[in-house]
């Protein structure tokens, strides 16, 4: 089969800048030949728009090539490709035998391979035949009730036989077998409202009306069912929509103020808007139109139907799906959907955070209360339904029990703790463990976690220990070691279960009058949560052996792909054990190895030998396979300004070195918040618009009691401040991660083991913990460029931004541009100059470079000034406004959302020059 050319144009919405062009043939070539590649292209470049214009400009002419292939294979190859493969064998000798065997092979060879291409014809033109049916429209379906069975049955476990593999095992929910149907790209972004973003830019192409795009969440986002989507854990809101879709019974509580149940009141059976031919009449609709998720549950609401299974329903005949990271990313929920990526494409945005993504998804946490309170619900459910348990459902629970258990004696929990002074036979501190390690020092090593695993998946106990709770008491308490008391053990805790639930038994009335008599103390208006925490408890809610799962599936993975992180605290609360994973790579491989070809693309991909060696090679794919492409900046270089300023107004160097930022004496001494705020109060006088500041860490925030935002946090990615709201962008500091952290130095030791150093020959974890930084501050620096008409200049506090390293770490477009000064009044001077040699359409009045020292200030000495102060600070600086206009400034801008409302209501006063 030839393969495709990309074409001189793309249906692009707009006429496209020259990088966008050169993305969108770079990708077509990528996406034809397939291979693996990684896009960068800066924010405000329009990325989304290429993407999405170059995929499905090679995913419809990739189709409609693939179709005239087939349709040539089908009445042309295999007469002359029979006739060409008989003249060949009469002219060379068969050595495997005689010609006219060799002849009849090849002539049954060539049957074969048109019955497939006749085949995938059918499958075509079938698929065709029923789009071109749905567009001619549909109609909702209502739906009905179903029965459900009784009650407390509902909690016990069913016959279990763990030997039965082969005939028992019920498949995963989504993991029927079905034909995949057309080649499709799968789309993955961060966030719901990134994916949002990217499907309304789908409807701004030619391709909004006839593409075939759906996009998936989870029950969280799509469910429709207010007795699911009321519950709070994404794992019991996956059970019970199982439920209810099975036509189980549901049962809710109806409780007082305090929390108390009170009453079990029956509810309907199944789920009303799970009907098959509702949900098939849905997922219909989702394929003629494209709709981002708000639309889906919209839809969904109004023709009665449930928009997640619609959605998966969809995927089939779906040419483009939309999902978050974690649905891609992990293996059992890509199971779940029934997502097949074998020969497909897969497109991954907003990837400069791609490996540490991966690692999150897969690292558990689980903390000693967590433990605690999963062992007191187990053995509470244990000891009412003994008797009524199989042997094998008793084996199971038991070695479930001894695991928490063993793990909660690690970390302290389950040794008596000296009265006297509070000290534990655990000493506090945090350790590293390999797993196999882990498992020794806990005596689990001889557990068959795998058989564990696959018991509490198809006995859904971790459910029915939720249920369970909810159905006599709503929440386990655990207590706290005290001085007055020691640690429950876990047979007293389930005495003082079991005389609770036979208290329970009481009748309303007795109930009520006994929690009037101990609430006696008329001035006690706190909550009940507030209270136990107090006096000492901790109420576990929902089912904690839900994280209890997901850490044994964890120590499932090769020892060498993570780490155990055991901490042990001072205080119960704060011990916990962590598993680490440190090879994302391998919970990838599945995606490089099964996928026609993957995309990688960000504003800032840099360094790109971290996607290449940890990701794509690491992996399973060939470095031949692997191709790059980047592009610079649309905007012109006259509107954007980088500059290093290594020194104060005073002559300091600016040094926010960890030491720098945390040492009280060298803080005090050196001054270092002192020559900041005189840097700020400098380029606020001078700057037109908006600035924002981006600080090293949340402490150094709050040390410098000012509105600004954290590099690395949330707001430094997915936030625009464009335009007026942010004319120039400060880089306070280099803001490198805690060396003293146990996982990072764990994560760079695996890296210096298993990753060959760079060609400078440092080492890969040296590499990364500078990545780490640079990522923060590329992805800080770009908020303030979002499109060609923008303007605006960076400047990076700290002398160390004038090495060359730290110079080649920066984004190209960024670098080759930057201006390294040595002196404030050099770096100052151009700042002046190119706001001042600025068009005077882009430059604020006045009044908008006061507005801006003004809000500063405002945050430093909140406001407590007196009232001819402020009036002598804005005449000084040539303006006149009255105290009132000033005082409802002061209430405008008190909501960060309301602060360019508060510019424009300024500028639209009269004020005095």
């Amino acid at each position: 089969m030839s393969q495709l050319q990309p074409p001189e144009e793309f249906p692009f919405p707009f006429p496209p800048y020259n990088i966008q062009t050169d993305f969108m043939r770079k990708l077509f070539s990528v996406l034809e030949e397939g291979q693996l590649g990684i896009f960068e292209s800066p924010t405000g470049t329009g990325k989304s728009l290429s993407l999405i214009c170059g995929a499905l400009t090679w995913l419809k002419q990739h189709a409609d090539h693939h179709k005239v292939n087939v349709n040539c294979c089908v009445h042309l190859v295999p007469f002359a490709e029979l006739i060409r493969k008989i003249e060949e064998s009469k002219s060379t000798q068969d050595d495997d035998g005689p010609d006219w065997f060799t002849a009849a092979t090849k002539r049954i060879e060539s049957k074969e391979e048109a019955r497939r291409c006749q085949e995938q014809l059918q499958l075509l033109e079938k698929q065709e035949e029923r789009i071109c049916a749905l567009r001619k429209g549909t109609k909702a379906v209502k739906v009905c009730e179903d029965t459900l069975p009784s009650e407390e049955q509902t909690l016990l476990l069913d016959e279990y036989n763990s030997d039965d593999d082969d005939d028992g095992e019920e498949r995963r929910e989504g993991e029927q077998e079905q034909d995949q149907g057309c080649l499709k790209i799968f789309y993955c972004s961060r966030t719901h409202s990134q994916l949002s973003q990217f499907v309304r830019e789908i409807q701004k192409t030619v391709y909004g009306e006839e593409a075939r795009v759906v996009s998936l969440a989870s029950r969280q986002n799509l469910c429709v069912n207010e007795a699911v989507n009321k519950l709070s854990n994404i794992s019991l809101m996956n059970d019970r929509c199982v439920e209810l879709r099975k036509g189980k019974k549901g049962k809710t509580t109806k409780q007082t103020q305090d929390g108390t149940s009170v009453k079990k009141k029956r509810t309907t059976s199944g789920c009303p808007y799970y009907q098959h031919t509702a949900v098939e009449e849905l997922a219909d609709q989702v394929l003629l139109k494209v709709q981002d998720i708000e639309q889906l549950v919209g839809l969904g609401r109004k023709m009665n139907s449930c928009p997640y299974y619609a959605t998966r329903a969809a995927i089939r005949d779906a040419q483009v799906v939309v999902l978050p990271y974690n649905t891609l990313l992990h293996r059992r929920t890509r199971e779940s959907y029934g997502i097949n990526l074998s020969g497909n494409v897969v497109v991954v945005d907003e990837a400069h955070n791609l490996l540490e993504t991966i690692s999150n998804i897969h690292s558990v946490f689980v903390s000693l209360r967590q433990l605690q309170g999963a062992h007191a619900q187990l053995s509470q459910y244990l000891q009412r339904y003994s008797s009524r348990l199989s042997p094998t459902n008793l084996l199971y629970l038991k070695q479930i029990l001894f695991f928490m258990h063993a793990i909660i004696k690690m970390l302290g929990g389950g040794s008596k703790r000296v009265v006297a002074s509070g000290a534990s036979s655990v000493t506090p501190g945090s350790r590293m463990l390999l797993v196999y390690n882990f498992l020794a020092e806990t005596f689990t090593d001889n557990l068959n976690l795998f058989k564990l695993v696959q018991y509490i998946e198809k006995s859904k106990i971790a459910h029915k220990l939720h249920s369970f709770s909810q159905h006599f008491e709503g929440s386990v308490k655990i207590n706290k070691p005290s001085h007055k008391a020691p640690v429950t053990s876990p047979t007293s805790s389930t005495s003082s279960f079991l005389a609770k639930l036979s208290a329970s038994k009481q009748t309303p009335a007795k109930q009520t009058q006994a929690k009037s008599k101990e609430n006696v103390k008329p001035e006690m208006t706190k909550t009940k949560e507030q209270q136990q925490e107090e006096e000492g408890e901790e109420v576990v809610m929902g089912s904690p052996l839900m994280q209890v799962t997901e850490l044994l599936r964890a120590l499932q993975h090769p020892t060498a792909d993570g780490r155990v992180l055991v901490t042990v605290g001072s205080q119960p609360r704060h011990s916990s054990i962590k598993y680490l994973l440190l090879n994302p790579a391998s919970h990838f491989q599945d995606i490089v190895t099964q996928c026609r070809s993957v995309v990688v693309a960000g504003g800032t991909m840099q360094p790109i030998s971290e996607f290449k060696n940890q990701l794509f090679l690491s992996a399973g794919g060939e470095e031949s396979r692997v191709q790059y492409f980047s592009c610079g900046h649309v905007v012109p270089a006259k509107q954007l300004l980088p500059v290093t300023l290594p020194q104060g107004p005073t002559g300091q160097i600016l040094d926010f070195t960890y030491h720098n930022r945390t040492d009280p004496k060298v803080v005090s001494e050196a001054g270092v918040l002192d020559e900041l705020g005189r840097v700020l109060v400098n380029v606020c006088t001078v700057v037109p618009g908006g600035v924002v500041c981006f600080l090293p860490s949340y402490d150094y925030e709050d040390k410098l009691q000012a509105h600004f935002t954290s590099s690395g946090g949330k707001m430094s990615e997915g936030i625009n401040f464009s335009d007026e709201l942010g004319r120039c962008v400060v880089m306070v500091g280099l803001p490198y991660p805690n060396t003293h952290s146990p996982e990072l130095k764990e994560k760079m030791l695996y890296l210096n083991k298993n990753v060959s150093a760079g060609q400078d020959g440092k080492a890969s974890g040296s590499v990364f913990y500078e990545n780490l930084c640079f990522k923060a501050v590329n992805q800080s620096i770009g908020r303030a460029i979002r499109h060609k008409q923008d303007y605006a200049s960076i400047l990076l506090l700290d002398h160390r931004y004038s090495r060359p390293a730290s110079i080649q770490a920066l984004p190209g477009w960024i670098s080759k541009h930057l201006r390294v000064t040595t002196k404030f009044p050099e770096a100052f001077g151009l700042l002046r100059k190119r706001y001042t040699a600025a068009p005077a359409g882009l430059l604020g009045s006045r009044l908008s470079q006061c507005f801006n020292v003004w809000m500063m200030l405002r945050a430093v000495y909140k406001m407590n000034r007196c009232r001819d102060g402020w009036k002598e600070w804005w005449q000084a600086r040539g303006m006149s406004i009255s105290w009132s206009d000033l005082c409802r400034l002061n209430t405008l801008v008190r909501r960060p959302a309301m602060r360019q409302v508060a510019r424009r209501w300024l500028l639209r006063r009269p004020v005095t020059p």
